[in-house]
């Protein structure tokens, strides 16, 4: 069995005085407690500031305070540098994990047959009127998870925990980039196994909300450049399959684009 070495939890936090309280607890209650828990704060404005303060002086976490918001990429970077355990479990300021998860991921990498260099539970969804909506899919591990990478991003990123020198060796988040998370978990895939327990252990919030003509055009456009990026990379184990999904999105960013041209 090889010992998985010790974890360090990551947040950046920008004005979430609603939720991060019970995202701390959710890191201070586990079972399996973590080695170091840094914090970004990425220039709040609301009482986060004094919330993690308070928090902080009673847990002795480290809290990384940026004068002004630079941005999640670039945030998440800082405190990554911070970083000195082996494993850097995320989590997001809206979401909360249950007691066991640090627990869960540490004995999935302990059990491994392979090196992985990224692992994650599955988790659940709720409204912001606190009702359960679904939880997360997609396959567990292998070809079917790098096949499913052509398609959509299966990770759930406050349920991630990822090697750090692998991370730093691909020079961490991309800055700039619509859905960094998945452009970081292709580049780790290049060079190491991933896995999806089947565990559901982390909470996640989702909000309603519509996009803009625009908005829905960049967003599929950028998801378009992870596929492309994931068919480079896997296109070995599903070209069919692949192709496929690059197919539809690319029809979809075509279709947005006329609509958009079009609209008043």
């Amino acid at each position: 069995m090889r010992l998985p070495g010790k974890i360090s939890v990551l947040m950046a936090v920008y004005n979430a005085q609603a939720t991060i309280a019970l995202a701390l607890r959710s890191i201070l209650e586990q079972t399996r407690q973590a080695d170091q828990i840094v914090v970004v704060n990425d220039g709040s404005t609301d009482d986060t500031a004094r919330i993690l303060q308070e928090y902080s002086c009673q847990h002795g976490f480290r809290v990384l305070t940026l004068t002004k918001n630079r941005g999640f990429s670039s945030a998440i970077n800082t405190g990554l540098r911070e970083c000195r355990c082996a494993w850097i479990a995320r989590l997001d300021a809206d979401d909360w994990w249950d007691s066991n998860h640090l627990e869960t991921l540490e004995r999935s990498i302990a059990a491994a047959t392979e090196n992985s260099s990224l692992v994650a539970t599955r988790a659940r969804y709720w409204n912001e009127e606190g009702h359960l909506i679904g939880d997360s899919r997609g396959p567990l591990l292998g070809d079917a998870l790098r096949c499913f990478m052509m398609r959509d991003n299966p990770f759930v990123h406050s349920a991630v925990m990822f090697h750090r020198e692998a991370a730093c060796r691909v020079g961490g988040y991309p800055i700039d980039v619509r859905w960094e998370d998945y452009e970081l978990w292709i580049a780790l895939m290049r060079s190491g196994n991933a896995l999806i327990l089947d565990a559901t252990t982390v909470n996640c919030r989702k909000r309603a909300g519509s996009l803009s003509s625009v908005s829905k055009l960049l967003a599929l456009q950028a998801r378009l450049r992870m596929q492309q990026q994931a068919w480079r990379q896997f296109r070995r184990c599903c070209p069919l399959t692949g192709g496929i999904g690059l197919l539809v999105t690319w029809s979809r960013v075509s279709f947005a684009a006329v609509r958009r041209r079009l609209s008043p």
